[in-house]
């Protein structure tokens, strides 16, 4: 009985050591937390109250001062903006930045002003440039009759700057036209010079002096050129173009090609029957005339040349063909057929 009733106090001893310490941890809490009591079976009972009082502070221990909490974030911010310094050393300085930013803001400013000098300098070129043109007028263009006069007309515009020692230049196939003797009428109303030249490809060039085109110049041009009579077939076309040159030989404007275009007339051939009766005999006279229709305008004769017609007549059986009555002719007995060689401006 002595024995186990001393191993029971062992015990107790023993969980009393192992207990103490727990107890002490668990009275410290409730100290820092809230008031607590220990109930009579060793349990620490906490009792938390909500106190709208701040505990008393102590004389001996400092009064604490309320932390700034925008200044520690600024710190702790320049601190790490430091740190990020300290730690990337190519990363360039604020001042370094700003000087930079500054060069910049130099060269894109002189970048810009030159830009606007180029632009200003363009500006003034394109508005000291002269605008030169060259338009063509009412023609007549179609169903011409071949050897008439034509005219050309078109109109020269110039703006914004002088064109100096300008040149009015028509070029036209030169095989076709019927030149004149004198220059001055390829362009009739015009009282400046004129001359003439044929190009590498056999081309009648026409020049004639503007001399300066003015801001304001506007003038009307008229262009006669004749073509060939009795030689151009019928549906002859001529190109016909006008530019304008400046004193260094570089075509500045230039009109559209303009194409002429020509006809012949028909040649005609009628026959009048004339009878003439008295009491012995009945004479019968026919009178061969050739002409030409009225096809096409202008005043050129529209003809072509025309040589050795021949006028066949066959001679009825019941007639006679007198010879000496029929000057020019020739007859043939045996085929009574008589002829004779004439031009078209003869009547027969």
């Amino acid at each position: 009985m002595r024995k186990a009733t001393s191993l029971f106090f062992a015990f107790l001893i023993i969980m009393n050591i192992f207990l103490e310490p727990i107890l002490f941890a668990q009275q410290a809490f409730a100290n820092d937390n809230g008031s607590g009591d220990v109930n009579d079976n060793g349990d620490l009972e906490l009792n938390v109250e909500e106190s709208a009082e701040e505990p008393p502070v102590s004389e001996d221990q400092p009064e604490e001062v309320p932390s700034d909490t925008t200044s520690e974030e600024n710190v702790n911010t320049e601190e790490s903006v430091q740190t990020e310094f300290e730690e990337s050393p190519e990363t360039e300085s604020p001042q370094d930045t700003e000087e930079v930013t500054d060069e910049s803001t130099e060269e894109e400013s002189t970048q810009d002003e030159t830009k606007e000098i180029e632009e200003g300098k363009t500006a003034e070129e394109v508005e000291n440039t002269p605008v030169t043109a060259i338009t063509t007028n009412s023609n007549t263009t179609s169903n011409i009759r071949t050897g008439s006069e034509s005219s050309f007309n078109f109109n020269v515009t110039n703006s914004e700057a002088a064109l100096d020692q300008a040149l009015i230049r028509v070029t036209l196939p030169r095989s076709h036209i019927d030149t004149y003797e004198h220059v001055a009428n390829y362009f009739p109303n015009q009282t400046v010079d004129a001359n003439t030249h044929f190009d590498s490809t056999d081309n009648l060039v026409v020049e004639v002096a503007a001399q300066d085109l003015v801001e304001d110049y506007n003038e009307n041009f008229e262009f006669v050129f004749k073509t060939l009579d009795n030689t151009l077939s019928d549906g002859t076309v001529i190109p016909v173009k006008a530019e304008v040159v400046d004193e260094n030989g570089v075509i500045v404007a230039t009109t559209e090609v303009v194409n002429y275009n020509y006809v012949t007339r028909d040649a005609l051939y009628s026959t009048d029957v004339t009878y003439t009766e008295d009491e012995e005999e009945t004479e019968i006279i026919l009178s061969h005339r050739f002409s030409f229709d009225d096809n096409g305008v202008g005043n050129g004769s529209g003809e072509l040349a025309v040589e050795d017609v021949t006028v066949n007549v066959s001679v009825p059986e019941s007639l006679s063909f007198d010879l000496e009555l029929n000057e020019g002719w020739t007859f043939n007995e045996e085929t009574s057929v008589a002829t004779i060689s004439v031009t078209p401006d003869e009547t027969i």
